[in-house]
C-alpha cells in the first residue's frame, strides 16, 4: 500500500512530469500524425483514405495488445514492460520513417501501437504503487493537464516539421525522444522498481474476473466509458458538425477544439484543488450525473432544432470540462480497489472504452442524416445506458 505521508511539492510534479513525458509519446503518434496523414499518403501515392487507416489500426491494437502488457506488468514488475514497450515504439517510429512501401509504413504503425499500449497501462499502475486514494486523482489529473498541454500544440508541431523537414523526420524526432524518455525512466525508476515490486503468480483471467464481478469497480468503469464515448464521438466528428453544418473554416475549428482542451486543462486544476477537501468518489458521481443530465439537455435542443453554433461549442467544452473530473476519478478508483493488479485494472477499463466507443462511432455513420441529431441520439443513449448499469449495481459506493 503506498505510502499515506504528506507528498513534498517537488516530488508530486517529479513524478506526475516524468510519467507525462512519457506518455506525450502516444499523444505524438496520433495527434501530430493525424493532420499530415495526406501529406504521407500523397509521398507513397496512395489515396488518404488508406492512410487514415493507419490511426485506426493503431488504436485497435492498442486495444488488443493492453491486456497483454497488463498481465506481465502485474507479474514480473512494472520497469520490464515499459522498457519493452519503449523499445518497441521507437523500432516502429524508425520504421515508419525508413519505409519504402505502404506495407512497410502499416507495420511500423502497428510497432507503435504496441509499445504505446505498454506505456498507456504501465503508467497508471506506476502512479497506484507509489500514491492511494485523493493522492493518486491528483497525479492523474496533473498528468492529464501536462498532457493537454502536449495535445494543444502537437498538431500544429506536425504540421511545422512535416512542411520544413519532412514527414520522415517527424517520425525520426518521435524515435530520438522515445529513446531520451527510455534512459530518464531507467534511471528514474529501475532501482527503486526493484524493492517496491513483488512478483505474483496469480493467473490474467482471475484479475480480470474480479474487476468484472466487482460492483465498485464497475461502476468506474461504466463512468469512465461513458465519458471517454461522448468526448470521442463529438471529436471524431467535430469537423462535420463545425464545419460541414454551420460551415465554418478548418483554422475556426483548429481554434474551438483548443479552447476545448484548454477548459479541460483548467478542469483538471479544478479537480487537483477539490480533492483537498472531497473525496474522489464523490467529485467523479456529481461530475457523471451531470454529464448525464447534459446529454439529455443536448439531445433535446438538437431534436427541437434549438441549438445554435455557440450552444453547440458550449456543449463540446462542457464535455470536456466533466471529462477532466471523471476519468482521473474513475481511473484512480479501480486501480485503487485492484492495488496488485492495478495494470489488468486499468487495461479493462481502456479495453471497454476502446470498444464502446468504437461501437458508438459507427452506429453515428450508420444513421448519420445530414444533422447533428444523431450525435446527441448516441451520446445520450451511452450516458442514459451507463447509469442504468450504474443504478443496477450494488448500493455500496462508499464516499
Amino acid at each position: 500500500m503506498p505510502a499515506e505521508a504528506t507528498i513534498s511539492f517537488f516530488s508530486y510534479w517529479r513524478m506526475a512530469f516524468l510519467a507525462a513525458i512519457t506518455l506525450v509519446l502516444t499523444v505524438l503518434v496520433e495527434d501530430a500524425y493525424v493532420p499530415v496523414t495526406a501529406d504521407v499518403a500523397k509521398d507513397f501515392g496512395a489515396a488518404l483514405n488508406n492512410f487514415q487507416l493507419t490511426t485506426i489500426l493503431l488504436i485497435c491494437v492498442q486495444g488488443f495488445t493492453m491486456p497483454l502488457f497488463a498481465s506481465f506488468g502485474d507479474r514480473v514488475g512494472r520497469m520490464p514492460v515499459l522498457e519493452s514497450g519503449l523499445l518497441v515504439f521507437i523500432a516502429g517510429s524508425l520504421l515508419c520513417m525508413m519505409a519504402g512501401s505502404t506495407l512497410q509504413f502499416y507495420a511500423g504503425r502497428i510497432f507503435q501501437g504496441v509499445g504505446a499500449s505498454a506505456i498507456l497501462v504501465i503508467i497508471p499502475a506506476m502512479i497506484r504503487d507509489r500514491f492511494s486514494d485523493n493522492a493518486a486523482a491528483s497525479q492523474f489529473s496533473a498528468i492529464a493537464f501536462i498532457l493537454l498541454v502536449s495535445r494543444i500544440v502537437s498538431p500544429e508541431l506536425g504540421v511545422q516539421l512535416t512542411s520544413g523537414l519532412g514527414w520522415r523526420f517527424l517520425f525520426g524526432l518521435t524515435a530520438a525522444l522515445g529513446g531520451i524518455i527510455l534512459l530518464i525512466n531507467v534511471r528514474a525508476f529501475h532501482a527503486e522498481e526493484k524493492m517496491k515490486f513483488q512478483r505474483r503468480k496469480s493467473s490474467f483471467l482471475i484479475d480480470v474476473r474480479k474487476v468484472l464481478v466487482s460492483p465498485s469497480s464497475l461502476k468506474f468503469i461504466f463512468a469512465y466509458t461513458s465519458s471517454s464515448t461522448v468526448v470521442l464521438v463529438y471529436y471524431n466528428n467535430a469537423s462535420f458538425l463545425f464545419i460541414h453544418y454551420y460551415q465554418l473554416s478548418e483554422s475556426v475549428l483548429a481554434l474551438i477544439l483548443s479552447l476545448s482542451f484548454v477548459v479541460q486543462g483548467a478542469a483538471s486544476l479544478i479537480n487537483i484543488g477539490l480533492l483537498k477537501q472531497f473525496s474522489f468518489r464523490q467529485i467523479m458521481a456529481v461530475s457523471f450525473y451531470l454529464m448525464v443530465l447534459l446529454s439529455v439537455v443536448n439531445m433535446v435542443l438538437d431534436w427541437t432544432e434549438c441549438h445554435t453554433m455557440v450552444s453547440s461549442m458550449l456543449l463540446l467544452s462542457f464535455l470536456f470540462f466533466f471529462s477532466a473530473f471523471i476519468a482521473p476519478n474513475a481511473l484512480t478508483g479501480v486501480v485503487q480497489e485492484h492495488p496488485r493488479a492495478a495494470a489488468t485494472a486499468s487495461s479493462v477499463m481502456d479495453v471497454a472504452a476502446i470498444i464502446v466507443s468504437s461501437l458508438a462511432s459507427v452506429l453515428v455513420i450508420l444513421l448519420s442524416d445530414g444533422t447533428p441529431k444523431t450525435l446527441s441520439l448516441v451520446a445520450m443513449v451511452v450516458c442514459l445506458l451507463s447509469l442504468t448499469l450504474w443504478r443496477k449495481g450494488s448500493d455500496y459506493f462508499d464516499y
